[in-house]
């Protein structure tokens, strides 16, 4: 970049506790994984937020029932979480962001 340029820049804060990963879709959406649960949303520990580009508004939220540890999303738009299941080997899940 050049010296006294700036970059576009976006403070993502709605909803977030205790945010651990991000990642970014194709499309520029935000995924954020989050170690705390307000009021114990289904039960467990966790959840993860998806925002849409440059915007501070919770687009899909869900608590994926295990304690997220880690996200990525391929090239198709799915969201693969790693999950702490509670033994040693991590779980994965898998959802559509179509």
């Amino acid at each position: 970049m050049p010296p006294g340029a700036s970059s576009p820049s976006f403070t993502y804060s709605a909803g977030m506790i205790e945010p651990l990963f991000v990642a970014n879709d194709a499309r520029g959406n935000l995924y954020e994984v989050d170690s705390a649960n307000p009021g114990g949303v289904g039960g467990k520990d966790g959840f993860v937020n998806e925002y849409a580009p440059q915007t501070n508004s919770v687009l899909h939220s869900c608590a994926p029932g295990a304690h997220p540890m880690g996200i990525a999303i391929d090239g198709n738009g799915n969201v693969f979480l790693a999950l702490d299941s509670g033994s040693p080997a991590a779980a994965s899940s898998s959802t559509s962001a179509g």
